[in-house]
């Protein structure tokens, strides 16, 4: 158990490391083009990203979490991934020139043939991806995915950055989206080299563990896209740019914030999966770490959102602030899933990942368009924030029944951090009229303070229960005992 620990440690501090780096090329990326190009720039490319991963769904066979589960993989199972992943990415291009037309009349915009063209041609790239990361990963060394990440982002930026620069044109997202999937490709065979053959002589054993897990792939797509098909077919593209907008800066602090966690759950299930009680224990720890990273990530942004985006991107994302707002909170709430389908990917049961998603698409199709029919764009996010408290308890119920835990053992670690988020909420809401005393016109200084209060209100609150509550497992026991070893070894 100790030896997994200290992988599981190792591993999240190369995975954060990651994370930072990308997090904040990421955001010099959003911040450079949002200044560069207009909403409907963004919302063109959008439109063709979200009728891509809708057809990417289809196709997608997730044969690399196979050899992630599977105890001892081959080379005859790792080059029948990589041939799946060939003819996967070929067959995904010819759809999506084939679509590329109709989707152009369906939206009502003619530029959108030649980027979803453009596009497709990536979907080639991604498929001659090195399978053998997927090992390394299921050995939880993660040093060479911080210089795959870090590398291909950094260079997709530059890419981007300077054809916005010379044209101002939706081109530049296009041109660094398929450049830093090309650097991916090429850093990836010189870190690990690997000399592909064509074979599908594993492709049995392989399609037996994903098979589920694809088909639940699609339904996941739909659930998480069909908002953003709804908003494009009836919103002109500035609307549709700034939802979109809104939608990926918000997932941002809760995604990158729990990256480290998330990113080790499944490898690390998959080595306990086999003694439950262990199993249940590192669930609960897991829940407890993410609600106590997530929740005021999530919080803490769309709190200081309203007068951060503006100010970063300008006035003209002023509307797709108010939408962050509202969407950072969701996604705070949905990050628990992360837990979930890496318990249940771990034990087997990917059966039930296809179910959990064919329940949910079958609430949020009439939701989605019943909130668009009677409240417009406002009425999306409403049907969206619906959606969410579904979808965490069906979370709850799915974990309740693949390693026998009560719901009220998984209340329990949500609870404490849910109240402490609040309380910092409400702390900061009291506080920012006194803060805007020092900074009237709610700038950086406004921003700075807001931040650093709001760090020292969640961080005071939360070990104050913490303590009041006999020290239960959670983030804190988790921060201690990595300190004492950090202290040991150094």
């Amino acid at each position: 158990m100790s030896e997994i620990r200290t992988k599981v440690a190792l591993g999240a501090a190369w995975i954060f490391a990651a994370r930072i780096s990308v997090n904040l090329i990421g955001l010099l990326s959003t911040i450079t083009l949002a200044r560069l190009l207009l909403p409907s720039d963004f919302g063109i490319v959008a439109i063709a990203g979200t009728v891509i991963a809708i057809i990417d769904s289809f196709t997608n066979v997730r044969v690399s979490n196979a050899l992630v589960r599977a105890e001892a993989p081959t080379r005859g199972h790792i080059d029948t991934v990589w041939t799946i992943c060939v003819l996967r990415g070929l067959l995904l291009a010819g759809i999506i020139g084939l679509c590329a037309f109709p989707a152009a009349i369906i939206f009502k915009e003619k530029n959108l043939t030649h980027v979803l063209l453009v596009l497709a041609s990536a979907n080639i790239i991604t498929g001659l991806y090195n399978p053998k990361l997927s090992i390394l990963n299921k050995n939880m060394i993660f040093s060479r995915d911080f210089a795959i990440n870090v590398s291909s982002k950094t260079l997709g930026l530059l890419a981007a950055a300077f054809v916005a620069w010379q044209y101002k044109s939706y081109w530049a997202l296009v041109v660094g989206s398929v450049f830093a999937q090309f650097v991916t490709l090429i850093i990836g065979y010189v870190l690990e080299p690997y000399r592909p053959r064509l074979t599908l002589s594993h492709w049995h054993g392989i399609f037996s563990f994903s098979a589920w897990l694809s088909l639940s792939q699609t339904v996941i797509a739909m659930n998480t896209y069909f908002d953003q098909l709804i908003a494009g077919a009836n919103f002109n593209h500035t609307t549709v740019g700034s939802y979109s907008f809104a939608n990926n800066l918000a997932a941002l602090p809760t995604r990158e914030a729990i990256a480290p966690v998330s990113s080790i759950l499944f490898p690390a299930f998959t080595q306990l999966s086999k003694d439950p009680e262990r199993t249940s224990r590192a669930y609960l720890r897991s829940i407890a770490v993410i609600c106590g990273i997530a929740f005021p990530a999530a919080a803490g942004f769309a709190f200081i959102a309203p007068q951060l985006v503006p100010l970063v991107v300008g006035a003209k994302w002023a509307v797709a602030a108010q939408f962050i707002s509202a969407i950072a909170l969701l996604y705070g709430v949905g990050s628990l899933s992360t837990a979930v389908q890496a318990i249940v990917m771990a034990t087997g049961n990917t059966r039930d990942l296809f179910y959990r998603e064919l329940i949910l698409l079958l609430v949020n199709i009439p939701l989605f368009i019943l909130g668009v029919i009677f409240g417009g764009i406002w009425g999306l996010i409403g049907a969206k924030a619906i959606s969410t408290l579904v979808a965490t308890f069906v979370d709850l119920q799915l974990a309740a029944r693949t390693i026998r835990i009560s719901m009220g053992d998984q209340l329990k670690c949500i609870a404490r951090y849910l109240t402490t988020t609040l309380i910092m909420w409400g702390g900061l809401n009291e506080a920012s009229h006194l803060v805007q005393l020092i900074d009237p016109a709610r700038g950086i200084v406004y921003l700075a303070i807001c931040v650093a209060l709001g760090a020292a209100i969640y961080i005071t609150t939360t070990v104050a229960f913490w303590v009041f509550m006999k020290r239960p497992v959670g983030l804190e026991t988790e921060i201690m005992t990595f300190a004492e070893r950090l202290g040991r070894r150094y």
